[in-house]
């Protein structure tokens, strides 16, 4: 036991709102496919106590996410971290906005952390995403805690017309 330290975290989720997309198909030539996470995982370098964490996203989704879609985490019980930005790291931070943004909402909820996709930066379909950030872990043992993963996708800004023929909005279908 080191000192009762709170168990790892790792966890999986795949829920993102976004509109339905139309998408190629072999069989149809076009079909519509839900949005979703294919691979959405959180792990952390350290689970000691009162001490700062290293937090590591790996994502995935189906769709494309155009500047000013988020990817929310959600559930973080008990850090210390205050309420503010958080600096992302890793070969894929410049695809979000400088930082994370880090909200508190209340003890038993526990803070979430929005990552907003920059101006001028897209995340492509299909295609792992990492970025670690800072966070402080709780000054007592707790349960290990289930973390989940919401994403927001913007359609394409391009009048209407995707800049890929692969991902055309199906407007009027809203998942719940």
């Amino acid at each position: 036991d080191a000192g009762g330290n709170f168990p790892m975290i790792s966890m999986s989720s795949t829920e993102v709102s976004a509109p339905n997309y139309q998408t190629p198909s072999s069989a149809t030539g076009r079909g519509t496919q839900v949005a979703a996470f294919s691979l959405a995982q959180v792990s952390e370098s350290t689970n000691v106590q009162n001490t700062v964490n290293s937090l590591t996203i790996t994502l995935r989704v189906n769709l494309r996410l155009e500047p000013g879609s988020t990817v929310t985490l959600s559930g973080l019980v008990g850090t210390t971290t205050p309420d503010g930005a958080v600096a992302l790291v890793g070969a894929d931070a410049g695809l979000f906005a400088d930082t994370g943004s880090l909200v508190t909402l209340d003890a038993e909820a526990g803070a979430v952390v929005t990552l907003t996709v920059a101006h001028g930066q897209v995340v492509l379909p299909l295609t792992d995403v990492v970025v670690s950030f800072p966070i402080g872990n709780p000054s007592s043992a707790q349960p290990a805690q289930t973390i989940r993963f919401t994403a927001t996708a913007l359609p394409p800004a391009v009048g209407g017309v995707c800049p890929f023929s692969n991902l055309v909005p199906a407007y009027g279908h809203d998942l719940p």
